[in-house]
């Protein structure tokens, strides 16, 4: 590995500020597993161009469009 590849990582409050997130929101998709985090000690970082990817994502099934509640992250149509 090469360290211009070392990925940027912030902690849940930082990455929240960046993004203009809900702390609470960023701290459930950890939670889940839902984007890229390491655990330090009693900090949390998350890869910041992993969590930018899974913003810039709009997969939805057929299914999950005819839903009215969708819950997580999706693109709005």
């Amino acid at each position: 590995m090469k360290f211009d590849e070392v990925p940027k990582m912030a902690t849940i409050k930082e990455t929240a500020k960046i993004f203009n997130l809900p702390e609470y929101f960023v701290r459930q998709l950890v939670k889940n597993g839902q984007i890229v985090a390491v655990q330090s000690g009693r900090k949390t970082f998350i890869n910041l161009n992993k969590f930018a990817e899974k913003l810039n994502v709009g997969n939805i099934s057929a299914d999950e469009e005819e839903k009215e509640t969708v819950i997580g992250i999706r693109p709005i149509h």
